[in-house]
């Protein structure tokens, strides 16, 4: 959905407004679907329950990159996932948007993360995000390694993040949840 995150600085704001003040600065979600073209303009009017405050050591470059991807990871690993400290989580497409997201909220809360990866340099990201392992899937039977590294025939839960003929095959790799 193009368009539909969004940053700035407040210039105006209505009467029942009163979370965020002229002169902040702001991220929303808003736009991206028919009849709502999304942020791609210089102004733009928006309701004052999508917008909050940027946090101060996010530039706007970052900032306009975060806001769907950020609320879509959160909500699989927190909402959808329920995923505790000490779960063992299978995230496919760890380097992808989602997935590097979802790693450092999974890092953060202490689960136990495998991804999976297609090259070396994606596996040096997933690590360095908080990964406990990363599964080339090109080369490894993962099925396998996930096994070999949790000591389980799968995952607590498996957030498939790639799609397609993936999410058959991620099915298999659960004990006990698959999200996506």
């Amino acid at each position: 959905m193009l368009g539909i995150d969004g940053v700035g600085v407040v210039e105006e704001i209505g009467d029942a407004v009163d979370s965020i003040a002229v002169g902040d600065e702001v991220w929303y979600i808003d736009g991206g679907y028919p009849g709502n073209p999304g942020s791609y303009a210089e102004y733009k009017v928006v309701h004052g329950a999508y917008v909050s405050r940027k946090p101060r050591n996010v530039d706007f470059v970052q900032a306009s990159a975060l806001p769907v991807v950020g609320l879509t990871a959160w909500e699989a690993v927190f909402d959808k996932g329920k995923v505790k400290p000490g779960d063992h989580v299978l995230v496919h497409g760890g380097a992808g948007g989602l997935g590097h997201i979802a790693i450092q909220y999974l890092s953060a809360i202490g689960a136990q993360t495998a991804t999976t990866v297609s090259s070396e340099t994606k596996a040096a990201l997933t690590l360095e995000l908080g990964a406990d392992l990363a599964i080339h899937y090109r080369t490894q039977d993962v099925g396998a390694a996930l096994k070999s590294w949790s000591g389980k025939d799968g995952a607590d839960v498996v957030f498939d993040f790639v799609g397609h003929d993936n999410f058959a095959e991620a099915s298999v790799m659960l004990c006990h949840m698959a999200v996506w």
